[in-house]
């Protein structure tokens, strides 16, 4: 990759009755539902997409919250993660690529071991506005 080139991605915070989706990973991390960009892809189209494949549900109300490039929760050099917030419509079945799920609350989230530690923690604290 040239040092002029990055890639997309997007993360959502999914919020239902003021708590927020957690998937856990097969390294039993927690994380949010989201991924990157396909060739083509549109970025919007891409995080309604991923969050279909990973949760199942529809997210509605998407609004874009803030943007990272090269943080402490997310220190990929090659990327700009797009963070969202949005509610979920219907019912959550996760895919294969995650292991479980949870809804979790503000005062609940540093009882969970996630994978960007406590810069996630942080960021899902601003994202989610709580």
């Amino acid at each position: 990759m040239s040092e002029d080139t990055f890639y997309v991605s997007n993360k959502a915070c999914v919020l239902n009755d003021d708590k927020v989706l957690l998937l856990k990973t097969h390294e039993e991390e927690w994380e949010l539902p989201g991924g990157h960009l396909e060739h083509g892809e549109g970025i919007t189209s891409s995080l309604a997409r991923e969050l279909r494949e990973e949760t199942g549900c529809d997210v509605e109300n998407l609004s874009l919250v803030t943007a990272s490039t090269n943080s402490d929760a997310f220190p990929d050099d090659d990327y700009v993660t797009l963070f969202w917030r949005g509610s979920c419509k219907g019912q959550v079945t996760i895919s294969d690529e995650h292991t479980d799920h949870t809804w979790v609350s503000r005062h609940r989230l540093s009882s969970y071991s996630l994978k960007h530690g406590e810069a996630l923690r942080d960021l899902i604290v601003s994202v989610a506005d709580w």
